[in-house]
């Protein structure tokens, strides 16, 4: 959203033409979602359990504020390579709303990973939030911070994957475009 809001707004041309390092320049438009995602998945626990009257147990919630932040930050990378597809297609919104399926049938929020078929499962290994869900799932039923650490773990270079691949993506179609903009002027 942070790249097409840029592009409606007219203001992508000046990010893109602006000499400040690309990692800064891309990695500060995900803060707010990063951010966002985090208060969203807190208030909606508490909302929840608040509403279903659901006691939410005290020495689990470190290690779900842990979970929360790094499911948001997979989250918001993820989006960020979205963003970086959508600067080469016209309407972002096709592009979002099918990533918004595709998260909702593979990041087992509805479906339990091991109710899926192992092509579905194969597809989940690499959908942001899968592990955190997974995560979330053992430490209500239980486990420690320290027994779903692998999740995490996965969840976080998931996270780093989408880092790295939104960065490439964003350099390669900036690199394209103006190398097409100076073909145009010649």
């Amino acid at each position: 959203m942070a790249v097409s809001k840029e592009r409606r707004c007219g203001t992508l041309g000046m990010v893109l033409l602006s000499s400040r390092a690309r990692i800064p320049l891309w990695g500060g438009r995900v803060l707010p979602y990063i951010a966002n995602g985090f208060l969203v998945m807190a208030f909606m626990l508490v909302a929840g359990s608040w509403a279903l009257g659901v006691a939410l147990p005290l020495p689990v919630l470190g290690g779900v504020a842990g979970t929360f932040l790094i499911a948001a930050v997979s989250c918001a990378f993820f989006g960020l390579v979205l963003g970086a597809v959508a600067l080469r297609l016209r309407d972002v919104f096709v592009v979002s709303n099918m990533a918004f399926t595709l998260l909702i049938l593979f990041s087992g929020a509805n479906l339990p990973h091991e109710a899926m078929p192992g092509w579905m499962r194969g597809i989940a290994t690499v959908t942001p939030m899968s592990h955190a869900i997974d995560a979330l799932r053992a430490l209500f039923a239980g486990a420690t911070y320290a027994e779903v650490a692998p999740d995490l773990a996965a969840e976080g270079a998931l996270a780093l994957g989408y880092a790295v691949l939104a960065l490439g993506l964003l350099r390669y179609f900036e690199w394209r475009s103006r190398a097409t903009a100076s073909l145009d002027v010649a």
